[in-house]
């Protein structure tokens, strides 16, 4: 039995039991732009063309192409992105279109659906499926795919972004380990040998400095006449690439000083890359930062990370990362009672909220200091009243 006409731009068909609602976008050329789509329900047909007929006469239904997922993921990531982001930033979601577009790419764009989605984040972090994604990594897609169709919003290619019914998968806060001073000397020993890692651990360990900073570190911001380091710049990893660039953001543009400890370290590692560079020759690449190789070259970040690793494996030490002893830096700084503002400010964080999220288990603790204290000082009060 063929479809039968139930109401206006409404069919129904009896043997598969499906609703067609028939939406016209207006004329081409003369001739008519339509699409039909199908539903289990009267009521849910009735639904979609109300809300078809309604967006059209507001001027929201986008104009009908058949542009793809991938086409336009594409478009978006290179004309609308790219110009406005990092490099750094476009290199993780060049790595995320790609999956994006192997799994979506297909489905056009007007067509991909909030369930489309949904299933594609799921599949993320499935245990048994194919890509076993941490929960944080499934989010960069889901925030990748927002602001994808935000930008297809944006251009009327879409009437509604679907990504924003998607249900997230849950945050998950990452293991903070940290050394305590003891520990930290005990890194000191085993790496003061070391040309790469002597200067990055002082620099981590004594100032909290990030690894990009530490590598993009240059002589030139180190006054060691007036006991100070200005950071200002930073080397980092974009796809297989390294690149220069400006600090994280203008809070990550700080002054701080030096302390005795890091002085002797910062004076010792500068006259060794003079005596290597003398030996060297032309061999040694000359160049103003202060973390290098034997022969000048500036340091890989992710040799830095590497090296540190099997470092720490090497000589059995507690397993951390060098980005912990930035974390170690916030730990001591708290219990010496440095407020988290200060600790914010040294950090580079860009409020003193973001050194609270990232810190809060240390900052409970100051808490349960602080209010144990407060009331010690109320029932001392009243024992004197009442005497």
């Amino acid at each position: 039995m063929a479809r039968q006409r139930v109401e206006k731009n409404i069919s129904y068909d009896a043997k598969r039991k499906l609703y067609y609602v028939t939406l016209y976008y207006g004329n081409v050329d003369g001739k008519p732009q339509k699409e039909t789509e199908t539903f289990s329900t009267k009521r849910e047909a009735r639904e979609r063309l109300k809300r078809f007929e309604y967006e059209k006469s507001v001027n929201l239904v986008p104009k009908m192409n058949t542009e793809t997922v991938k086409t336009w993921v594409e478009y978006s990531l290179e004309e609308v992105m790219k110009p406005q982001i990092e490099q750094t930033t476009y290199s993780g979601y060049k790595n995320i279109s790609r999956r994006v577009i192997r799994e979506l790419g297909d489905i056009e764009l007007r067509k991909l659906t909030a369930k489309d989605i949904q299933l594609y984040i799921n599949e993320l972090t499935d245990p048994d499926g194919k890509y076993k994604l941490s929960n944080n990594t499934a989010i960069k897609h889901l925030t990748f795919l927002k602001t994808v169709l935000e930008n297809a919003l944006k251009q009327q290619i879409i009437s509604r972004n679907p990504a924003y019914l998607v249900e997230a998968p849950k945050h998950i806060e990452p293991e903070i380990s940290f050394y305590t001073p003891e520990q930290i000397n005990r890194l000191f020993k085993v790496i003061n040998q070391d040309t790469i890692l002597k200067p990055a651990c002082y620099l981590a360990a004594m100032l909290g400095l990030r690894r990009e900073e530490i590598c993009g570190l240059q002589w030139e911001n180190v006054d060691l006449k007036n006991r100070v380091i200005y950071v200002r710049h930073a080397r980092t990893i974009a796809g297989s690439s390294v690149v220069d660039k400006d600090t994280k953001n203008y809070s990550s543009t700080r002054k701080l000083y030096i302390n005795d400890v890091l002085y002797d370290k910062l004076q010792e590692v500068r006259q060794e890359q003079i005596e290597r560079a003398e030996l060297a020759g032309d061999m040694y690449m000359v160049t103003d930062y202060v973390e290098v190789g034997d022969f000048g070259k500036p340091v890989n970040p992710g040799y830095l990370s590497s090296r540190f690793r099997k470092c720490i494996i090497g000589n059995g030490l507690p397993h951390i990362t060098l980005h912990g002893l930035r974390h170690s830096v916030a730990s001591i700084a708290n219990e010496a009672g440095m407020t988290q503002y200060d600790i914010s400010k040294m950090l580079g964080h860009s409020t003193p909220a973001v050194t609270g999220k990232v810190y809060t288990h240390l900052f409970d603790d100051v808490q349960v200091k602080s209010v144990s204290r407060v009331a010690e000082m109320i029932e001392t009060s009243k024992n004197k009243n009442e005497k």
